[in-house]
């Protein structure tokens, strides 16, 4: 007979401190189990898509719009074009890729998927990344009012594909909303800092599920998006984050874009599995054990 069964037999006026034993076994066994946990899944559909939902230029205007996207739950544009009405716009403009998803057919450029492959790199982990949206500034001299704000909605979604482990759907979704800077590109010095002619910027706040992690049948992932070398967005000078958000900001996110053409940012996703580490399994069964101790000692109370 097990110490667990004997002292089930020496409680059941109390099964809740047997309960607490068994969670105390469990977080035991839990420390040994990393090693014999499943395969992890590595093949997966996915979906990275954006669309401007509104664009505000200087005097409270809305920014000219073009090329609508209806994409699944989304509804907006691919350009927003400033000063309105001008023969001579700056625009910024979403390239969406295929989705990589069966489930979102349709919603690609041709509606083609494509799937995210894992591979194992190092002991423990695996890792995979694929070509997302791609975001484009045309930086024009402008003479009218310039935009100073855009609203951005994303899809994330992510699934194991057809056949390769259980269902299950991890979507997100967010809105961001960008502020940006049209800097007199002979300004010394710099409104957004650097040198002349001087960067526009563009700051994003409430950046969203731009990482998302989950544990999935017995190991860990991090799904995040990033720029094509690896990087989040970038953390800008305290320059720029006060000349558009005000004195004392710092610290804040996005991107600086040289005066007088096109500036391209490609940005993938990237899923990471690996094998939870022993002590964080024990600590889930401890976890447990803990939870059921504290239920026996409440009811004995009463």
């Amino acid at each position: 007979m097990t110490l667990l069964h004997k002292q089930d037999r020496q409680n059941r006026g109390s099964p809740g401190l047997g309960t607490a034993l068994k969670g105390l076994g469990l977080g035991v066994a839990m420390l040994f189990s990393g090693s014999v946990a499943a395969a992890p899944i590595t093949l997966w559909d996915w979906a990275l898509f954006a669309a401007w939902t509104g664009g505000t230029v200087e005097g409270g205007g809305a920014a000219d719009a073009a090329n609508p996207i209806t994409a699944g739950p989304l509804a907006g544009d691919a350009t927003l074009l400033w000063p309105p009405g001008s023969s001579s716009q700056s625009f910024i403009n979403i390239v969406n890729p295929n989705v990589g998803t069966t489930a979102l057919a349709g919603m690609g450029a041709d509606g083609s998927a494509t799937q995210l492959l894992l591979n194992n790199t190092a002991p423990g982990f695996w890792e995979g990344s694929a070509s997302a949206t791609l975001y484009q500034h045309q930086n024009n001299v402008v003479n009218g009012n310039t935009l100073v704000q855009a609203f951005l909605d994303t899809l994330y979604f992510m699934q194991p594909a057809a056949g390769a482990g259980p269902a299950g759907v991890f979507p997100t979704s967010g809105t961001q909303t960008i502020n940006f800077l049209e800097t007199d590109n002979d300004a010394v010095p710099c409104e957004a800092g650097g040198g002349n002619p001087c960067q526009d910027a563009f700051v994003v706040q409430g950046a969203g599920p731009l990482d998302t992690s989950f544990f999935f049948n017995g190991y860990f992932y991090n799904f995040f998006v990033s720029q094509a070398d690896g990087s989040p967005l970038d953390v800008l000078p305290d320059e720029a984050c006060e000349a558009v958000l005000g004195a004392g900001a710092t610290g804040c996110v996005g991107l600086l874009t040289p005066e007088g053409g096109l500036n391209e940012f490609q940005f993938l996703v990237n899923l990471t599995a690996r094998v939870p580490e022993p002590s964080i399994l024990a600590l889930f069964g401890f976890g447990l054990s803990g939870l059921a101790l504290i239920g026996w000692r409440r009811r004995r109370a009463h």
